[in-house]
């Protein structure tokens, strides 16, 4: 389940970056945030995505970082969704969708991966 769920975050992580590289002109008005910094994440959503496929190929590699990725993703959710409540004014009610959609699919996939990890964790002791 584990490397189902760090591929699943790999993937959207992927979807996203692409996403904010080419779109970041469309989507900084939504998130009342420049082209440039929206195009920078997305760069480094990209290289997350790499790291994570990387990272599920070996049981030691995925047992000793999902926990880092796990808390990854929760501040990603919370920074993400505490920043646009508080400039909640600025963000158009598009980029307020896409906050909260893609808050939520980050938020399962941390789930997933912990889940994940306590069972594959739990076998590797076995």
């Amino acid at each position: 389940m584990l490397i189902h769920a760090l591929r699943f975050n790999a993937a959207f992580s992927t979807f996203s970056g692409l996403g904010m590289v080419f779109g970041s002109n469309w989507l900084a008005p939504h998130l009342a945030l420049p082209s440039v910094f929206l195009l920078a994440v997305g760069v480094g959503l990209l290289l997350f995505a790499g790291y994570l496929l990387w990272m599920h190929i070996k049981a030691e590699t995925r047992l000793q970082a999902t926990p880092s990725i796990v808390v990854a993703d929760a501040v990603w959710v919370v920074a993400v969704t505490g920043t646009a409540m508080v400039f909640r004014e600025a963000i158009t009610s598009t980029g307020l969708g896409i906050v909260i959609a893609t808050s939520s699919v980050v938020a399962l996939a941390a789930v997933l991966q912990f889940v994940g990890w306590r069972s594959e964790k739990e076998h590797s002791h076995a």
